[in-house]
């Protein structure tokens, strides 16, 4: 390969060993689909990659290997939205979603240090919230 050579491939199944593609952005990224060019992979920056959807980036991965949903990520991962849904596809016993901090300082809600909070097989809804 040498750069700015092209060549076009379609049709069938192609294996390449490896290539070099321009960095993009969300609203174009480098590599796309037939029909949906404002979906697929970009490097929003060095040794980042992420994908887009609807000329939006959505999934990105850093340097460090830290993952974000919906914005960068500022720890290992980090999810930005309104909602987020926890599901799991396992037996009625596994049904449960777990949130553990350790270290936590007590403050007068009466958080301990060290606390688990689950739940598993309700039908129960309300607010989960972490101070």
């Amino acid at each position: 390969f040498t750069s700015g050579n092209f060549t076009n491939i379609s049709g069938g199944t192609h294996t390449i060993a490896s290539g070099v593609f321009a960095a993009g952005s969300a609203a174009s990224p480098s590599i796309t689909f037939t029909g949906d060019l404002n979906t697929g992979i970009y490097s929003p920056g060095a040794d980042q990659v992420a994908i887009s959807t609807g000329g939006s980036g959505r999934l990105f991965v850093d340097a460090s290997g830290n993952v974000g949903i919906g914005a960068s990520p500022a720890g290992q991962l980090h999810v930005n939205g309104q909602d987020i849904y926890l599901t799991s596809n396992g037996t009625l016993n596994d049904n449960r979603i777990r949130f553990s901090k350790f270290n936590f300082t007590g403050d007068s809600t009466g958080a301990a240090i060290g606390y688990t909070y689950g739940v598993a097989n309700t039908q129960e809804s309300g607010s989960l919230v972490f101070r």
